[in-house]
C-alpha cells in the first residue's frame, strides 16, 4: 500500500495496550467497556494499528454512547457497530446498518473491511486516504474525521484521555 510522506499509515503494531483501550472505553462510559482485549488481539491479525480503530469508533458514535447514533435501537439495545458500515449485503442488518451479534463481531468486521476493501483492493492505508472513501464529503466533513481520528490516536499513544 503506498503511504505518502507526511500521512498517517493505519497499518502496524498495536501502539496502545488493551487495559488502556479499556480506559478510554470506560472514559465515554461506552456499552463496549472491556473489549480491550479484542481491538488488541485483532489489530495485528488485520495489520492495522488498533489505536486507529477505537478512533474510528470514538468518533462515529462517541464510542456507542451518542444518543443519535445510527446504531442504537429503540429498546436500548444496539447494533455493535463500532464503525457505522452501512449494510450493503451483509447477513443482518438495522435500517441501512450493519447489524453485530456481539462487538468481538462488529469490531473485526470493522478490520475486515479496512483490512480487505481498502488496503488489500483499493491499495490506500493512511487516515488521509481512507476516510474520504469510508465517509465521504458528501455526508461527513473529511477534515475534520481525519483530524480528529489523527488526533486521538496521537493523544493515546502519550497516554492522554480525551
Amino acid at each position: 500500500a503506498n503511504v505518502p510522506t507526511g500521512e498517517h499509515s493505519l497499518l502496524g503494531a498495536p501502539s496502545v495496550s488493551p487495559q488502556f483501550i479499556d480506559k478510554v472505553l470506560a472514559h465515554y462510559g461506552s456499552p463496549a467497556q472491556g473489549t480491550g482485549a479484542a481491538w488488541v488481539a485483532m489489530g495485528p491479525r488485520y495489520g492495522i494499528d488498533p489505536a486507529y480503530a477505537l478512533a474510528f469508533f470514538i468518533h462515529e458514535s462517541s464510542a456507542g454512547t451518542n444518543p443519535g447514533w445510527a446504531g442504537l435501537k429503540p429498546d436500548g439495545s444496539s447494533t455493535h457497530n463500532v464503525g457505522n458500515i452501512i449494510c450493503a449485503g451483509y447477513a443482518t442488518c438495522f435500517g441501512r446498518f450493519r447489524d453485530y451479534p456481539s462487538w468481538d463481531a462488529g469490531i473485526e468486521d470493522w478490520y475486515k473491511l479496512i483490512a480487505n476493501e481498502y488496503v488489500g483492493d483499493r491499495g490506500v492505508a493512511t487516515i488521509e486516504q481512507v476516510i474520504p472513501i469510508y465517509a465521504p464529503s458528501f455526508e461527513n466533513d473529511v477534515d475534520a474525521y481525519v483530524g480528529s481520528v489523527v488526533n486521538l490516536a496521537d493523544d493515546w499513544r502519550q497516554g492522554v484521555i480525551r
